[in-house]
């Protein structure tokens, strides 16, 4: 597996009994069932209504956000070995794609000062870091698995959903390799798609 998903980490935060856990979305989404996204899918009346924390902790439309440009938003969350290698791949090889990169942590897995920690730990990752305080991301697109990385055009619609870390063309070259070796080789072909858009 090349992710990490939301129910690995539920299970290791479970609040104490009585107490709600701060930054968890208790309320039954509008919908019934979160919206699986698929390639071709148009967001743009979702996306009109999630609201987001920016880097200063104003409160903005996650579409402003976004403003009518070709975006890669790229879920993450604190803890997961294959965010964690690809954020450090990202910082250390200084990526940049000509998509508008947009870091999404959510309300479920971080505190407000854990997303301000990882971001000011990855500055040099030229992105727009955005914090998910409501889990629109999972209550209503169904977002569950870390990291995610969804490439959108203009318009909003689905170019690309990739779940995880992108496989080599090639994965025969992984086999036999230890794991830190393997999990280093998905970054880095995840970081050379991503200069690839």
């Amino acid at each position: 597996m090349q992710s990490c998903s939301r129910s690995e980490t539920q299970a290791s935060k479970a609040p104490e009994p009585g107490k709600q856990e701060s930054g968890v979305s208790t309320e039954v989404p509008e919908t019934a069932e979160p919206k699986e996204i698929a390639v071709g899918d148009d967001l743009s009346e979702i996306l009109a209504g999630f609201q987001v924390k920016d880097s200063k902790n104003a409160i903005k439309n996650l579409s402003s956000v976004i403003g009518g440009k070709e975006s890669l938003v790229i879920l993450v969350k604190p803890g997961c070995v294959f965010c964690e290698s690809l954020l450090a791949v990202m910082s250390s090889q200084k990526t940049k794609s000509d998509p508008r990169m947009i870091i999404v942590m959510d309300g479920a897995h971080a505190t407000p000062e854990e997303f301000q920690a990882k971001r000011k730990k990855n500055s040099t990752i030229k992105a727009q870091w955005v914090y998910d305080f409501a889990n629109k991301f999972h209550d209503e697109l169904a977002m569950n698995s870390f990291p995610r990385l969804v490439h959108l055009d203009k318009k909003l619609n689905v170019i690309e959903n990739q779940i995880g870390l992108r496989l080599p063309e090639d994965k025969a070259s992984l086999e036999g390799l230890e794991f830190p070796v393997v999990l280093q080789k998905l970054s880095l072909n995840t970081v050379d798609w991503i200069d690839s858009l």
